[in-house]
C-alpha cells in the first residue's frame, strides 16, 4: 500500500515494483493499493497476476481528508476479502491507515525517508512571511506526531536507506 501516486519516476516506485515481483515469485498473493499516477502501469503488473486496487485522488483539502477516512474502511474490507495476513506500507500515512483499520500488528512499514523532515527543509527556505513560516512549522509538527505514532504502532519498520536509520 502506498499513498504516493504509482508508478512514478524515483526510488520508491522502483523499490515497490521489485518488492512486489519478488514476493510474487515466492508464491505470495499480492494486492496493490495505490493512487494511480498519469504514467501507465507496465506489463510487469498485469502479467504477474497482481490484484490492483487503484484509489481515487481529490484535488481539494477537504476531499483529501475524506479520502483518508474512506481508505480506512476500504482497507478493512479488502483485508477481509483477500484474507491478507500482512500489509507492506510504503509511507507513514499508509501505515497509519492500516493501524486505524485495525491491522497495525500486521503492518510492516518500509521507510524510504522521513517525510516531515524533507518538507521542512525545502519549505523553510522559501517562506515569504511569518504567517507562512508558522503554517509550515504547524504542518511539520503535525507530521512528526503522525509519523511517530505510525512508527510505534506497526509490527516492524524496514529502513530503506542509511539517512533514515540515522534519523
Amino acid at each position: 500500500m502506498t499513498a504516493l501516486p504509482f508508478p512514478h519516476f524515483g526510488g520508491i516506485s522502483s523499490y515497490l515494483l521489485e518488492e512486489v515481483k519478488y514476493l510474487r515469485r515466492k508464491g505470495h498473493r499480492i494486492a496493490l493499493v495505490y493512487p494511480p499516477s498519469s504514467m501507465p502501469l507496465g506489463r510487469d503488473f498485469r502479467d504477474e497476476g497482481i490484484n490492483l486496487f487503484p484509489l481515487k485522488s481529490s484535488e481539494t483539502d477537504v476531499g483529501r481528508i475524506a479520502e483518508k477516512i474512506i481508505r480506512v474502511f476500504l482497507l478493512k474490507k479488502l483485508m477481509q476479502q483477500e484474507k491478507a495476513t500482512t500489509i507492506h506500507a510504503h509511507d507513514f500515512l499508509s501505515a497509519l491507515i492500516s493501524v486505524l483499520a485495525g491491522y497495525g500488528k500486521k503492518t510492516i512499514l518500509h521507510n524510504h525517508g522521513v517525510l516531515s523532515k524533507d518538507k521542512l527543509e525545502t519549505a523553510w527556505n522559501s517562506y515569504s512571511s511569518v504567517r507562512m513560516a508558522a503554517r509550515i512549522l504547524l504542518i511539520y509538527l503535525t507530521e512528526v506526531l503522525l509519523e511517530t505514532l505510525a512508527f510505534n504502532l506497526v509490527r516492524g519498520i524496514m529502513c530503506i536507506n542509511e539517512d533514515v536509520k540515522q534519523d
